[in-house]
């Protein structure tokens, strides 16, 4: 499948020095594992959401829901952090 993006000038310079640096020898290559890297994180993320729903309402839990929500909210942080690293 072929697709036409339309990117600034100062974003394909960055993509084009850094392909240099990194594995992708394209941009194709390059923006093909950006889209994977975040379909990956987003079903990271869902999963986690279902696990965590699925644990509360187990009924069998020391922890509360606001540690619940806690814990939530720092793999989030983690996953921005991950993400602000590698784009």
């Amino acid at each position: 499948m072929t697709v036409e993006i339309n990117i600034s000038d100062s974003a394909r310079e960055w993509i084009e020095s850094n392909l240099i640096k990194g594995p992708f020898p394209t941009i194709d290559e390059y923006i093909s594992a950006l889209i994977e890297r975040d379909r990956e994180e987003k079903m990271s993320e869902e999963r986690l959401e279902q696990l965590l729903l699925e644990g509360i309402e187990s009924g069998f839990s020391v922890m509360t829901p606001q540690d619940w929500e806690n814990l939530h909210e720092r793999v989030q942080a983690r996953i921005q952090e991950q993400n602000e690293k590698c784009g």
